[in-house]
């Protein structure tokens, strides 16, 4: 069977000071993006924000033929 990359995208669950919960959505995320580099990414949008990030959910979409 061959499986062929689609699609990547990012969740990013954080908090602000009053510890109102938000959920930020990334897509068309390239391929190749490894742990690291989404970590950086969740630390980048952390500075940003100035929200705590409580988790970073990656969903990657491939397609499996015979």
């Amino acid at each position: 069977m061959a499986k062929t990359w689609k699609k990547t995208s990012i969740k990013v669950a954080s908090k602000d000071a009053n510890e109102t919960a938000r959920n930020r959505s990334f897509n068309n995320v390239a391929e190749n993006a490894d742990e690291t580099k989404i970590g950086q990414f969740a630390q980048i949008i952390e500075k940003l924000t100035g929200d705590s990030v409580s988790s970073t959910t990656v969903t990657v979409v491939d397609e499996i033929a015979k």
